[in-house]
């Protein structure tokens, strides 16, 4: 496979909040799609969320431009096992020996053994898989520590409160930053792009749960915290307005999906439709052109409607609207 990191385009590192940093991975030669973040202290720097393997370069490059070292990254944490946030794990850990791994305890089986993870991938993404992912490398399981709800992880010289945030995946975490107040969300905030102000539902199959999910941002209302830090892809301070639209946008999306999708058959009927939709969001908030379209490349990589039409899908057939 041939590696995209000369092509790619990324935006420069973003500190917010103290000795925390934004850096965006550039994914697919995009900005804005996928970020990590990283964590420094007295003891030693951690990171949240991997990214997948194709864009570890960037990820590297974003550490180096900071002027720290990854040799001294000593944890990555990730908020869930999707390949996007922590399909990069393995082959980061195989290149960097000092890094452990911090994840729930239900989804570190699917790290450490990845077959079934990747299989299970393949069904949405087919042959693009290579070239969106590169290689999943198992990791090696006497690396990872696994928590579970509340935990509290000491690391970078602060304490992350652990909290299980099921709804978009069963094994996702949130991990709010005692010290500063941040809450890294991964994909149970949904997706937001730097300077926009529409939530974009991350609605992906299989493990898609609404009541789940509802739950989840009641608990994230309940934990004062004073920024998001978003995967997919910025950090914002309006806390509680981005939280309360998550959930209405999601069931926008599902009662939009429950017009089109009469059959299974009306998946590129939905994902017309869905990539509609979010085109009139962006609008909404920009008259310009050339940033309205360059929100829908980014988010398109971030949460394409091609998933979200699988995921709705999944939702539908589970719920036995199809017969």
């Amino acid at each position: 496979m041939t590696s995209n990191a000369s092509r790619i385009t990324r935006r420069p590192n973003e500190e917010i909040a103290d000795r925390t940093w934004l850096i965006d991975l550039g994914f697919q030669g995009v900005p804005g799609a996928i970020g990590s973040f990283l964590l420094a202290g007295e003891d030693g720097l951690a990171l949240v969320e991997s990214g997948p393997t194709t864009t570890l370069p960037n990820l590297e490059a974003g550490v180096r431009e900071l002027g720290l070292e990854m040799a001294d990254v000593q944890r990555l944490i990730v908020t869930h096992i999707h390949l996007d946030h922590a399909g990069g794990a393995g082959a980061l850990m195989r290149r960097w020996p000092n890094i452990r791994l911090t994840v729930h305890e239900a989804g570190a089986p699917y790290l450490i053994d990845p077959e079934r993870l990747v299989k299970s991938a393949a069904r949405i993404f087919g042959d693009r898989m290579d070239d969106l992912w590169g290689e999943v490398v198992p990791v090696d399981a006497d690396r990872v520590d696994t928590v579970v709800d509340e935990d509290i992880v000491r690391v970078a010289g602060r304490d992350l409160l652990i909290r299980h945030a099921p709804g978009h995946a069963g094994s996702h975490i949130v991990i709010l930053d005692r010290a500063t107040g941040v809450l890294f969300t991964g994909d149970a905030a949904g997706a937001r792009l730097g300077g926009t102000q529409y939530v974009c539902p991350t609605l992906v199959p299989p493990e898609l749960d609404v009541t789940l999910w509802s739950q989840t941002i009641d608990m994230m209302q309940g934990l004062g915290a004073k920024k998001l830090a978003v995967t997919h892809c910025g950090a914002f301070d309006d806390v509680q307005a981005h939280l309360s639209a998550v959930i209405p946008n999601l069931e926008e999306q599902i009662a939009l999906g429950e017009e089109v999708m009469v059959t299974p058959d009306d998946e590129e009927a939905v994902i017309t439709f869905l990539a509609n939709q979010e085109r009139e969001e962006y609008v909404r908030e920009s008259e310009d052109m050339s940033r309205v379209n360059e929100w829908m490349r980014s988010m398109g990589l971030a949460m394409p409607p091609y998933v979200a039409a699988k995921g709705l899908k999944r939702l539908f057939t589970k719920a036995g609207r199809f017969g």
